[in-house]
This record gives structure tokens, sequence and C-alpha cells, in this order.
């Protein structure tokens, strides 16, 4: 993790609109359970990167093994990989494919040509469709990055999590106001433990939100089968 991010822990972070609260809700519930894609986007200033490296570093204190880069240094690496012979890209996509839990700054800030955007879809879409834990933060929605087959995936309310964040740029405002968003706010969402229909083991298959959370209601694989039906062996494999 890179070194100015260490101090960015979720304890320290000052948000100052109300709705930074319901982006804090989503973060909680993504350490809890980290599984699939949360996007984090907003302008400038609004604590996107704050808001990720905190959550990494929760993660981290949990045992996961995170890797944190910024998109632009993994977008150059895609094209001189593609320079240095036959096998280099493909085994740089790989490590992203396969890190356990990836962080991307400041994604889509950089002009994507059609060799990098489709570089990002093959190490994304991999992530998407083997629930792999993934932050990304953004200065735009999915839909403006000009990149649609990827948006596609990075929308998908089954498997990603689109939070915007609005916001003044803090970095601007001499005085900005503070509206302190607490521990608590960053505590997982109550859950209720029932009977996984599955495979009949007992884990989590729902979680009690607010009512206006954006995944109110929403059911969740038992983590026991991860909805595949049968429990899985150690390593996660069945």
């Amino acid at each position: 993790m890179e070194r100015d991010w260490q101090g960015m822990t979720l304890d320290r972070f000052n948000g100052y609109t109300p709705e930074l609260r319901l982006v804090a809700s989503q973060i909680a519930e993504f350490i809890e359970q980290p599984r699939g894609i949360l996007y984090l986007y907003g302008d400038v200033g609004t604590g996107k990167t704050h808001l990720a490296a905190g959550a990494a570093i929760r993660l981290v204190e949990r045992g996961y093994i995170v890797r944190v880069y910024r998109a632009s240094d993994v977008a150059a690496r895609f094209r001189a990989a593609s320079q240095e012979g036959a096998g280099e890209l493909e085994r740089y996509t790989n490590r992203l494919k396969n890190t356990r839990v990836l962080v991307l700054d400041d994604f889509g800030a950089e002009h994507i040509t059609e060799f990098v955007a489709a570089a990002w879809y093959d190490v994304l879409d991999h992530r998407y469709r083997t629930l792999a834990p993934t932050i990304i933060t953004a200065n735009v929605h999915p839909d403006s990055l000009n990149m649609p087959r990827l948006a596609s995936r990075l929308t998908d309310l089954r498997s990603a999590v689109v939070a915007g964040i609005t916001a003044t740029d803090f970095r601007a405002m001499h005085h900005p106001p503070t509206l302190t968003v607490s521990a608590e706010d960053f505590a997982p969402p109550s859950t209720t433990t029932l009977t996984c229909p599955t495979c009949g083991g007992f884990g989590i298959v729902k979680r009690d939100l607010p009512v206006g959370h954006m995944q109110f209601g929403r059911a969740f694989p038992c983590p026991t089968c991860k909805g595949g039906g049968e429990p899985l062996r150690n390593g996660g494999e069945r």
C-alpha cells in the first residue's frame, strides 16, 4: 500500500454531506463480506481515495492480501508489457485477475485507447464473474467511461455497488463544514442469520438494511457454499 495512504483510516475520515452516511454503510457492508465490485465516484476532493484506502486498511487488518494501484500506472504497464515479448501482458493481467483484493484509484482519468480498454475489460470482467473483491475510485459514473462493455459489468447490481459521492472539493475550502462520520457509520449492518436454502448450511443469506438503502432486501449467497449448492473445501474449491 502506498505510503501516503497509511493514515487514511476510516476512523480519521470527516465527511461533510449527509449522502456520505449512505456511502459509509455501503463500505461497511463490503468490508464485512468482500465480494464483487465497489465503485466509488465523485468530483475531485470528495474523499473517494480516503474511503478506498480506509476500506483497504480494514481488510488488511482482517487478514486479506490487498494490492493498491493507480489506474494510470496499470494502463502504462499494459502498454509496456505488450512490447516486452510474448506472454508478458498475459502474466501481468493474470496477476491482477488473481489478486485477492484489488484497489484501483482514479480509474478512467487517463486517455483510454482501444488496446487499454480491452485489457481493462479482460481483467475486470474476470473479477466480475468470479466476484473477486475489487474497489475502484473514479471521477465519473461507469456509464461515462466510454467503455460500454465494461460499464455493463460495473453497474450490474447483482455483483457491484456503485456509490456516488456529492460534496464540494474540501481542498478548495478554507473552513469546510464538518459532519463527522463516526466509527458506528462504518460498522457492519445488522444481519439475519438463516439456513441456506441452497446447501442447507448455516449462513447469512439476507441482510436487514434501512429502507431506502440501494441494496435493501438484497439476498446474498450463503458463505458456506457461495451459492453453488454444496459446501466449499479449504481454499474455496468445491
